[in-house]
């Protein structure tokens, strides 16, 4: 018996060989690779532009490496940059990296619960049910959920690492010592990517108890205390620092990426705090169960009163899931695991604390590993007393379950092929959902459908009329059509919901510049650069409003009141090609305009108004032949710039 036992902590790991199957696996990571392959015609859609990948300042170079380590998931940034490098902007090879992660995360959970000493045709089943279960479309088919797929994958790999530590003798110390390590390194991962991995140090103990269990070990508190000591550290500073970069609760984006309006305008009440993590909780449950009314937005209300049966039912159920659990924990010990992971993985995004979001479907990844697990096995004693007749029929169960996640997964997919199709659904969904119309209707104003943009954006005004980013927007669309009054009238009526709305100044800004009011502009594009707030590369933004006033002073030859703006522009956006060509031109020395003239094509190489100065400066000194090749680049870029190089050359030959 000591030496079983010997070789036991030595080698935890030899239950999931002697359960090894390749064709298993491989079954698994194929029909994950099939259900999913849906997802990957899908185009960038929601925060993926605005915030995650074409405008990520990362990815543009607006932003500095210490920049993106003080965002809130800086790993997440750079799979982006790898993605980036990769495939520019091409959304498909983003959406295979998800279909990695996903089915990394897939084949992880199912040796994790071999580990544990879960049966493996129950690990199987979680593992299948979890690769295809419907509520994780949204984390894994959108590029902006990758966050989830990360968390899960460091999380899941620092639980397998530390059961393996904490069980293996230390004979070995330099193998023990890269096992320990690895999984502090995957804590560590898993922070970096979401916030909600502060509940990491939950699932280590769950782990190392399920593990003690199963195995008859004894769970020894003063090892289980010393070898997780690493990993609470560095969830209590994580803690500490992150509370600085935790993005602002109620703070209106553009776009209509802003705050979910159910949680934003309710004050949240120590009542709500205590209550809402119960309604929640019902209704997480509720979706993992029965996954058909999934929307990228829910707009649930927190509890505000008590008797709000929603907190009723779900802490009824909470309380009957942990009991029937607790008391079935030494036979079937692997339920009361499930419940503490999906507990502690919901528990940060339960509303116990004021979020953006109370429920999105991303937020039910991560637990959905727990919930698979509770619900083959609570399926499987079910079914124990049938499979006495009827032999097939657990698997015949299985099956039809399987058979029917996956076509509603493929379905949901469909849903995030492009921004159109995403709110359309939204909109169906969830119709007195003012965000959802308007999302609906920038989506059809960057379709070119500019009837149905109006339409929709009319629709979410009669739902909420205190909605600037909907005057916003309506503004752009009729500048765009050069009905300027129009535009100007929604501009000023952005302005009067949110008189600090930056953006709204910086358009109007451009309006008015566009109009020759350059006095109006000034006031609008300096009150930007006073109110201007996005959660990432503001300064950039600051400098852009920057720029414009320096231009303006430039234009009207009051050069030194340009000159202070430009030095403001340049310190604060360095990789906005525009303030280079300004620059030049303001240059009186032609070393120093040629090197700024360079820098801006470095930073476009289409901006052909840079080729055109450079080809200017490069004909004022006798380079003729280089200056036509640098003018030959800017008409075929922007053939209006012909006229203008004609009238150098014309000018040259009457001298």
């Amino acid at each position: 018996m000591n030496n079983v036992r010997s070789i036991k902590r030595i080698l935890p790991l030899q239950r999931t060989a002697d359960c090894f199957s390749r064709g298993k696996v491989y079954l698994l990571l194929f029909i994950t690779a099939i259900v999913y392959s849906f997802s990957l015609p899908g185009d960038f859609v929601y925060d993926d532009v605005a915030i995650t990948v074409v405008e990520n300042p990362a990815l543009t170079g607006e932003a500095s490496l210490e920049e993106i380590l003080s965002w809130d998931r800086p790993l997440r940034e750079f799979t982006y940059m790898l993605d980036h490098a990769l495939w520019g902007l091409h959304s498909a090879g983003y959406h295979l990296q998800n279909l990695l992660w996903h089915g990394a995360n897939v084949l992880l959970l199912y040796y994790f619960l071999l580990l544990l000493g879960v049966n493996s045709r129950l690990a199987y089943a979680a593992a299948l049910l979890f690769s295809i279960h419907p509520i994780n479309v949204e984390a894994a088919a959108w590029i902006s959920g990758r966050k989830e797929l990360l968390c899960l994958f460091f999380e899941l790999q620092s639980c397998f690492l530390f059961v393996h530590a904490a069980f293996r003798r230390e004979d070995s110390q330099t193998s023990w010592w890269i096992i320990y390590g690895g999984s502090i390194l995957a804590c560590l991962c898993a922070l970096l990517s979401k916030q909600v991995a502060v509940s990491i140090p939950v699932l280590l103990a769950a782990s190392y108890w399920a593990y003690a269990v199963a195995s008859h070990e004894p769970f020894r508190l003063g090892r289980f205390l010393r070898l997780i000591f690493p990993h609470a550290l560095l969830t209590i500073l994580f803690l500490f620092f992150s509370y600085g970069i935790l993005e602002t609760i109620g703070l209106a984006q553009e776009r209509g990426v802003f705050y979910d309006p159910a949680s934003r305008d309710v004050t949240y009440t120590l009542l709500s705090a205590c209550l809402t993590p119960f309604a929640t909780f019902f209704e997480s449950l509720r979706l993992c169960l029965w996954p058909m009314d999934l929307t990228v937005e829910r707009a649930y209300p927190p509890v505000t009163i008590g008797s709000d049966a929603r907190w009723m039912a779900g802490a009824a159920l909470m309380a009957g899931w942990f009991f029937i659990a607790i008391r079935v924990r030494k036979t079937v010990p692997y339920a009361l695991f499930s419940l503490i992971w999906i507990f502690a993985a919901w528990a940060p995004v339960s509303g116990a604390l004021p979020v953006g979001y109370l429920m999105a479907d991303r937020y039910l990844y991560i637990p959905c590993a727990g919930f698979c697990l509770i619900f083959v096995i609570l399926g499987e004693r079910f079914l124990r007393y049938f499979q006495q007749r009827t032999v097939w029929l657990p698997a015949f169960c299985l099956f039809a379950i399987v058979l029917f996640f996956s076509a509603w997964t493929i379905y949901r997919e469909f849903d995030w092929r492009n921004e159109i199709a995403l709110w359309e659904s939204a909109s169906a969904a969830r119709p007195n959902l003012a965000k959802a119309r308007v999302c609906l209707g920038n989506a059809y104003a960057d379709a070119g459908r500019r009837e149905e943009a109006f339409q929709s954006w009319k629709k979410a005004l009669e739902l909420d009329p205190h909605l600037p980013q909907v005057w916003l927007n309506w503004g752009n669309e009729e500048k765009r059509a050069q009905r300027f009054s129009e535009a100007e009238a929604c501009y000023n009526k952005a302005l009067e919901l949110l008189p600090t709305y930056g953006t709204a100044h910086y358009q109007l800004g451009l309006l008015y510049d566009l109009q020759g009011k350059q006095n109006d502009a000034l006031e609008h594009f300096k009150l930007a650069a006073q109110h201007f707030y996005t959660r990432r590369a503001v300064n950039s933004r600051i400098g852009r409003a920057y720029y414009q006033i320096s231009r303006i002073h430039f234009s009207r030859k009051e050069i030194q009141e340009a000159r202070a703006y430009l030095v403001r522009a340049e310190k604060m956006a360095p990789e906005f090609a525009p303030v280079h060509l300004l620059k030049g031109m303001m240059s009186q020395n032609n070393k120093t305009a040629r090197q700024a003239f360079q820098q801006a094509i470095r930073l476009n190489p289409s901006y052909s108004e840079a080729y055109y100065n450079l080809g200017a400066l490069e004909w004022s000194e006798g380079r003729l032949e280089l200056a036509q090749k640098l003018w030959e680049r800017a008409i075929a870029i922007n053939p209006s710039l012909s006229s203008l190089v004609e009238k150098i050359k014309g000018a040259q030959l009457t001298e």
